[in-house]
């Protein structure tokens, strides 16, 4: 039996997507792909796997993430879906633990990676919002609305943006102030 899952989840809330993935196999319930905002699940009687999501440094296609992925094939992983940059990793529980990032220092540049994906879209989206916003209001006569609020939803966009990406500096802050204490 299978079932699809709509859930929209933002990037910066990959730890809470895991756990959620993970508490969905605990309950027979094995992720088998994802596209956008969807996940696809089969029901499981005995199977249990632990899921796990890493963005790449390159795209899919590239031959470090291939080697990348055939490794991780080899210590029993699997790959269940992709979205851009980001993969859906899972491991049969039998098979043991399963973790990506072993040290502070790898767990830091997987967020550094996500942290920098976020910079570009938001000075685009707040560099579209001032622009359409001057471009809506230039004519104190007439305020043209569509570039008005285009402006205002680009603005909204990049704040959005620069919130993520705040909440994803402080993970890398509390981790590395974690990995003061450990050295």
């Amino acid at each position: 039996m299978r079932k699809k899952v709509h859930k929209w989840i933002w990037a910066w809330n990959f730890d809470k997507e895991e756990k959620w993935l993970n508490e969905m196999s605990d309950k027979g319930w094995a992720m088998v792909s994802y596209s956008f905002c969807t996940y696809e699940f089969e029901k499981t009687d005995s199977e249990r796997y632990t899921y796990r999501l890493e963005f790449l440094k390159n795209g899919l296609n590239h031959p470090e993430s291939q080697s990348y992925l055939e490794f991780l094939e080899e210590t029993g992983a699997e790959q269940v879906g992709s979205w851009g940059r980001w993969v859906y990793l899972r491991k049969n529980r039998k098979l043991g633990g399963f973790d990506l990032f072993s040290d502070f220092e790898s767990k830091i540049a997987h967020l550094k990676r996500i942290a920098f994906l976020f910079v570009p879209l938001a000075l685009l989206n707040l560099g579209n919002g001032i622009s359409n916003i001057l471009i809506g209001i230039q004519n104190t006569t007439f305020i043209n609305p569509a570039n008005f609020w285009v402006g205002c939803l680009c603005l909204s966009a990049a704040l959005l943006l620069l919130y993520g990406d705040l909440r994803i500096w402080l993970k890398i802050k509390k981790l590395e102030k974690e990995k003061q204490i450990y050295e």
